[in-house]
Parts: C-alpha cells; sequence; structure tokens
C-alpha cells in the first residue's frame, strides 16, 4: 500500500507532497488539474520510462519518491532477512531522479 509520495519538477508541478491514509482514494478535478502527471508520477517511480517532456520546463532535473507498506509482502520480508536488516519494519521507499541530459534516468531504492 502506497503511505505518501513526493515530487518535484514534474511536468507543470514544482513541489508537491501527497499523504494517503487507509480506503480508497479518488482524484478529482478539471481537465488540466494535474491528475494524470501525478499518475505518470507514481508510473516513473515504479520504473517506467522518463519522457523529457515530464520534467518540468526551466529545470535540469525532477525526482519522485513513494513510500510503500510492504509489511505484509513475505518476498520482500524474505530479502530484507537476506541482507540483515534487522530492523526493518516493512517500509520501503522508491526515489527515481530523472536529468535532461542523462537519456535513463538515474534508479536508487532506499529502504528504512
Amino acid at each position: 500500500m502506497i503511505l505518501s509520495m513526493r515530487m518535484r519538477n514534474i511536468a507543470l508541478i514544482e513541489e508537491l507532497s501527497l499523504e494517503f491514509g487507509e480506503g480508497l482514494h479518488v482524484m478529482t478535478g478539471e481537465t488540466g488539474a494535474g491528475k494524470s502527471i501525478v499518475v505518470d508520477a507514481v508510473n516513473l517511480v515504479l520504473g517506467g520510462r522518463a519522457a523529457r517532456e515530464l520534467i518540468r520546463t526551466g529545470t535540469d532535473k525532477a525526482w519522485v519518491e513513494a513510500v510503500f507498506d510492504a509489511s505484509g509482502n513475505v518476498e520482500v520480508a524474505k530479502w530484507a532477512q537476506a541482507q540483515e536488516l534487522d530492523d526493518f519494519d516493512g517500509t520501503v521507499t522508491l526515489y527515481r531522479l530523472s536529468l535532461i541530459h542523462i537519456s535513463e534516468p538515474t534508479r536508487h531504492l532506499r529502504i528504512s
């Protein structure tokens, strides 16, 4: 389950932080409000291809960070145990940085 997202310089969004609680979340708004941009940012942080158009005009880099609760995922728990992460609480943070002068964005995985 996604817990939160932060992004900077993604399309029209200079900076945005989102917190998600329990239950269903629905994004609504007028055409051009940025709903698709948030979906594109989720795709980016999950490993999707970063189009140059996704980087805000006038900037040379953009980033997205998403925090997930993976405490119920057996595979993640096995990986954490293999890495000897004794205090792993199931929280996984994915971070993706995209630079305009690099054809492929850099990818980072942070686990807290």
